[in-house]
């Protein structure tokens, strides 16, 4: 027993001295390292060395603290080896990006991770610096611009910038000439946070907000690295859409603002709207007026917002609200949010500047064909104003397009719905393209000709050029070469000469004196038409396109609708009724909406495409 007691004493003993020459071993005794301080900054370097040694940036009770450019001037006989990310109060502080301009002078710009800042005191970042001869050295802090985050009640952040030029130097012997490799003057070394992944991004934001660095309409990644490339270069010469903070420069509150918009946690963001207006709105938004017609209702009520509105236009009121005897969405999904019981704040062209006051909305949503007022109603209640259309002529866009989603997108981004507005948007799409693929071999010659009859005050010879559904669905708009308007008007000579195959009548009422039947009856008691074959073989379907505005959620169930009437064979089994309300029940949140449509329309549809 006292044999195994000394053997065990023993090794104890040989493990703790070995543990002790280690340590001993691993002590510089030859290095003592030198520090300079001022005002919360300090360099921290070896007073003497023959070899590869570094040189910390050090902080001292810093407070929200989230990003920086340093330059740096070097004196002596040193090489730049590189530089390695620091950590202060616990948190990593990230290298994003150094440039070596000349062999005496370095930018380094270091970030706190995504929307994190830090507190404390600790190393910013350390150079990894070579000796290249022996004598004195000397490196020199010559400026420091950094950004500080101020938080408000709401969780959001903005950012604010602080420059300096502190002038700490330290001074290094170098007794040695270090054989390890150093970076040349010109090199660029850009890299992400490790934390910066594409899917921690929530897309889609609108395409003109202020932050699109690399100016190709949409807020990502390369956005950002692309501003570190450049404020490292020193190479600020970019679009007014870089300028995310929309103050007429380009530089660290840029960054830090492009940081927070990309996180969804900034404070403000400024856009240009449908109108091309310069709108800076507060985030979060919380309340919500809507003097816009009916498009922009119908994306709220989508991106499931009606609880934020706090009053709504009067044709939103009138038509969306209190009709019942034509087809919409709206009616059956605003009563989810009792909006009948809202203030009617005007119309978009004489809106009640007082009312809208009245009810201290965060963001009022306007009508972009009438900007002017717009404008005006912003300047009388300093209240942002944000114009919104269902089509976006500045970004290059169609009207009566099924993927037309930028005014889906225009609002989710001003009202923080990213995540929701990319998911619908992706189900939209992809609906669009299953039916793509189904018709998008079907010859010409077995694609119907399609006359489409816009809205019944206008009268049958008004038509709308550019209606993608009718393409979507197989089907031919004989009108497709009649300029680029949303509606033109044509001669009832001219549709005789196109010998429409069908017919279709934008109706969505069934009573009174636009309705589908008696428009219907008003075509077939024309003698001037008797002579087309739609009119001769009764192929003259109602169509249920908007009466105001554009939905694509309802011009998708659409075109499925189309598809059959134009190829009931090879759409036997499509099930049009099923399909199109679990599209509006995705969209809506509401289920049941297409049958609605289809209670009114069976009487007038051929037995297989009911």
């Amino acid at each position: 027993m006292a044999k195994k007691v000394w053997l065990l004493t023993l090794i104890i003993a040989v493990v703790i001295a070995i543990g002790i020459g280690l340590y001993l071993m691993s002590i510089p005794h030859e290095v003592e390292i030198a520090e300079v301080r001022q005002a919360g900054l300090g360099l921290m370097a070896p007073k003497s060395c023959s070899d590869v040694f570094a040189v910390n940036i050090t902080v001292q009770n810093v407070t929200s603290l989230y990003c920086g450019i340093v330059t740096l001037k070097l004196e002596g006989p040193l090489g730049v080896v590189g530089v390695e990310n620091g950590r202060v109060g616990g948190s990593e502080v990230y290298v994003t990006g150094w440039q070596l301009k000349s062999p005496s002078e370095m930018m380094i710009l270091f970030e706190a991770p995504r929307t994190k800042a830090v507190n404390g005191s600790g190393n910013l970042f350390s150079i990894i610096l070579a000796p290249q001869g022996t004598g004195q050295a000397k490196v020199l802090i010559s400026s420091i611009s950094y950004a500080l985050l101020t938080s408000t009640n709401d969780g959001r952040y903005i950012p604010n910038i602080i420059t300096s030029t502190p002038d700490i130097n330290i001074t290094i012997k170098l007794t040695g000439v270090a054989s390890a490799t150093t970076a040349k003057p010109g090199s660029l070394k850009i890299k992400a946070i490790s934390s910066e992944t594409p899917e921690s991004i929530d897309p889609p934001i609108y395409p003109l907000t202020y932050g699109d660095v690399d100016g190709d309409l949409d807020i990502d990644l390369n956005d950002l690295n692309t501003l570190r490339k450049r404020l490292c270069q020193g190479r600020l010469n970019l679009s007014d859409m870089a300028d995310a903070c929309h103050d007429g420069k380009i530089d660290l509150l840029d960054l830090s603002q492009l940081k927070l918009i990309l996180w969804r946690k900034e404070a403000r963001l400024t856009l240009k709207d449908m109108a091309g207006r310069v709108v800076t709105i507060p985030q979060p938004v919380k309340r919500i007026v809507s003097c816009a017609i009916l498009d922009t209702p119908r994306t709220l009520l989508a991106l499931r917002a009606g609880n934020l509105v706090v009053g709504i236009d009067f044709y939103t009121h009138k038509y969306g609200l209190e009709r019942t005897d034509y087809y919409d969405v709206l009616p059956y999904v605003a009563r989810v949010y009792n909006w009948s019981k809202l203030p009617v704040v005007g119309t978009y062209k004489e809106p009640n500047v007082e009312l809208i006051k009245s009810l201290n909305p965060d963001v009022i949503f306007a009508y972009a064909r009438a900007s002017d007022v717009a404008d005006a109603l912003q300047k009388a209640i300093g209240i942002p104003v944000v114009c919104n259309y269902y089509y976006c002529p500045m970004l290059g866009e169609k009207p009566k397009n099924l993927v037309n989603f930028t005014g889906w997108k225009l609002i989710a981004t001003v009202i923080g719905k990213d995540e929701l507005a990319e998911n619908l948007i992706a189900y939209a799409r992809e609906k669009v393209e299953w039916l793509r693929n189904q018709t998008r071999d079907i010859p010409l010659s077995e694609r119907p000709k399609v006359y489409y009859a816009y809205a019944g005050p206008r009268g049958f010879e008004w038509t709308a050029p550019h209606y993608e559904s009718i393409d979507l669905a197989g089907g031919r708009n004989v009108a497709s070469g009649c300029g680029s308007s949303s509606v033109v008007q044509v001669s009832k000579e001219q549709i005789i000469a196109w010998d429409p195959d069908i017919i279709l009548v934008h109706s969505r009422s069934f009573t009174g004196r636009s309705s589908f039947p008696a428009r219907l009856q008003e075509i077939l008691s024309d003698p001037a038409l008797q002579q087309i074959s739609a009119v001769k073989n009764g192929t003259i379907y109602p169509l249920p396109a908007e009466m105001i505005g554009w939905d694509p959620a309802q011009a998708i169930c659409e075109a499925y609708y189309l598809a059959k009437l134009f190829h009931p064979d090879k759409f036997k089994d499509l099930d049009v009724e099923a399909e199109c309300n679990e599209v509006l029940k995705t969209i809506y949140g509401v289920d049941g909406l297409w049958s609605i449509w289809m209670d009114m329309v069976r009487q007038y549809l051929l037995p297989e495409a009911r």
